[in-house]
């Protein structure tokens, strides 16, 4: 399959640096209300609200996060979805960082994210 680099990396990028930031404002601004958030294997969310308290419960046991973007690509015939590749350095109250490879499938509607497919491991960040 060709893939091309996005030509919305910009507005993507800036969604992940205000996630980074903690600017949930700015970050939910590119979400659509009707958006679906599913994090690996966890629940789907559903709406902003619902989004708002998964991705709450993951950042309230982190004191920082950096998504540090390798590879944003569409697809032919698919101009609706971006692909994006990153690391993601998890940093615990503890002073721990981990990082670990992340890809993630964001569907786009008019700009906005209408889906955001989240696939990582989190069991080093959180080892029991």
């Amino acid at each position: 399959m060709t893939t091309t680099v996005h030509s919305r990396g910009p507005s993507i990028a800036a969604m992940f640096a205000a996630l980074d930031a903690g600017d949930a404002e700015a970050a939910f601004g590119y979400f659509a209300e009707d958006i679906t958030l599913t994090f690996g294997n966890a629940p789907a969310a559903h709406g902003k609200a619902e989004v708002a308290v998964a991705l709450g419960e993951l950042v309230g046991k982190l004191s920082a996060i950096r998504h540090d973007i390798t590879g944003l690509w569409d697809f032919p015939g698919k101009p609706n979805v971006v692909v994006a590749e990153m690391k993601v350095t998890y940093s615990t109250p503890d002073g721990r960082e981990t990082t670990v490879p992340c890809c993630n499938v964001l569907e786009l509607r008019d700009r906005q994210v209408t889906g955001f497919r989240i696939y990582t491991d989190l069991g080093p960040v959180f080892p029991q």
